[in-house]
């Protein structure tokens, strides 16, 4: 999940921010979230830092169009901040994103996603599914 661009205070109320996670699900993230509670500009980092510190390793991000939870245009700004860390490391490719419709939750869809992802650029079997598919603006609210 990106915080800059998810939530109340910096997602115009889509997504979770961190203002609305820290009273549910702290345990998840550690004891230092809660202290950026309406002060999500002031994080030392973003979330594309993870894909990003993953490279040059396979990374692919399986995300629906309407998760009220994980804003679809947060995923889709983390894979934009993380890419340029796999095109400096010449392996663009290995960076994935895949979007289904529907709401939160992992499905067979993003199993699917995973598994022909793996298959492509991990076992190098040939595929014709693209993982570099950005949807249109008005699908990733």
């Amino acid at each position: 999940m990106a915080f800059r661009f998810s939530g109340a205070e910096m997602g115009d109320g889509l997504g979770q921010g961190i203002t609305e996670i820290v009273d549910q699900n702290t345990y998840w993230f550690g004891p230092l979230l809660p202290e950026f509670r309406n002060r999500t500009e002031r994080l030392p980092s973003g979330q594309h830092w993870l894909p990003a510190l993953t490279a040059p390793r396979l990374f692919i991000m399986c995300n629906s169009l309407k998760d009220q939870y994980g804003r679809a245009y947060a995923a889709v700004q983390s894979y934009l901040g993380a890419q340029p860390v796999y095109d400096f490391l010449g392996v663009p490719e290995h960076l994935g994103l895949s979007f289904r419709p529907g709401g939160h939750g992992a499905t067979e869809e993003d199993w699917n996603a995973i598994f022909d992802f793996a298959d492509q650029y991990l076992l190098g079997k040939p595929g014709a599914r693209r993982f570099d598919v950005i949807p249109p603006r008005r699908d990733t609210p």
